[in-house]
């Protein structure tokens, strides 16, 4: 099943930590049941760390049932089959019930937390208001909740997971966030990444050495002697054009670049998997260090999240930074 929608810039970065059903996990449990839609597949990931790989639920008469073990608070973020994400807050030891409509998605709602309770208002009471209005309440909301899990949701949604981001204003309210919730590793990784972000390099030569997946050297020096573009992307991501755009003009005769694909995936094995099937005939690279956003390479290249990148000459000189997916055709060409 292919999922992509626009995604650019920068995703929640986060200390992660793998959760499994080890000791010190109390299970998080969701009841579902969904008008419209008598079988299908939710799938399921989180963006900031909570679970370290994607979870399937099946839909079967039109209830679903979900459990997974959990160490702290985090969200989890539900992809429907129609594209639609809606964000779950979960807690350790808590349950909810998810209700609604299929058709009909922002009019869903999730009891049982008060997290959850206040994304069910704010989505309902958001529907159908223009993209300008929701933002504007989205930005409301942070101020007047900064200690809320739903607070971190609408920064990821609003500010960060758009085409054009403006980048000290998602960092002022993300220092907001931090005041408030002071104990958050997850909120505190994403400032020191955002301002990071903010001073990042934009020009001059680049310098930066890793291993690919099939044990290679990559640096500026190997990919000396082509334009190239490195970015950020994973496996788990069902919403990034950069990446596919990225792959596309790969493989047209036209354009003759490399790509080096930094993957944020918790394991190499499924990225080094897509490349024997590829047919990108050595121009594209794959890095993954298995840390997520602890990536070793993230700090050399002031990245701090899904989507960001550098585009760099044949001499390995910075030409750009985070170009979006539209202009991907335009820059490597």
């Amino acid at each position: 099943m292919k999922i992509r929608k626009a995604l650019h810039i920068i995703i929640i970065a986060v200390a992660v930590v793998a959760i499994g059903a080890c000791k010190g996990s109390k299970k998080f449990e969701i009841d579902g049941q969904l008008l419209n839609m008598d079988q299908g597949t939710i799938y399921v990931y989180s963006n900031d760390g909570l679970i370290p790989n994607i979870d399937t639920i099946n839909i079967n008469g039109g209830r679903f049932e979900y459990s997974r073990a959990i160490q702290r608070n985090g969200t989890l973020i539900l992809v429907f089959p129609n594209f639609s994400e809606i964000p779950i807050f979960a807690e350790p030891g808590e349950d909810v019930d998810l209700k609604g409509n299929a058709q009909q998605l922002n009019d869903l709602t999730v009891n049982g937390t008060k997290d959850n309770e206040l994304m069910t208002k704010f989505r309902i009471g958001n529907f159908e208001q223009s993209p300008e209005k929701e933002k504007k309440n989205a930005e409301l909301f942070i101020k007047e909740h900064p200690e809320s899990a739903v607070a971190n949701w609408l920064l990821y949604k609003y500010y960060i997971k758009i085409a054009e981001p403006n980048q000290n204003a998602t960092l002022k309210l993300a220092k907001q966030i931090k005041s408030a919730q002071p104990e958050n590793v997850y909120i505190n990784d994403l400032v020191e990444k955002l301002e990071k972000l903010c001073k990042g390099k934009t020009s001059g030569k680049l310098q930066f050495s890793a291993t690919d997946v099939n044990g290679n050297t990559i640096s500026t020096e190997t990919l000396k002697g082509k334009k190239a573009i490195i970015y950020t992307a994973a496996t788990w991501d069902y919403n990034n054009d950069l990446d596919r755009n990225i792959k596309q003009y790969l493989n047209d005769s036209e354009f003759d670049f490399i790509a080096v694909r930094i993957s944020l995936d918790a394991s190499s094995k499924q990225e080094a998997k897509s490349l024997e099937y590829s047919n990108y005939d050595g121009k594209l690279k794959i890095i993954c260090q298995e840390k997520l956003f602890n990536s070793p390479i993230l700090k050399t290249l002031c990245f701090g999240a899904l989507g960001d990148n550098i585009v760099i000459d044949a001499n390995g000189n910075i030409k750009k930074r985070n170009i979006t997916s539209s202009e991907v055709e335009k820059t490597m060409k």
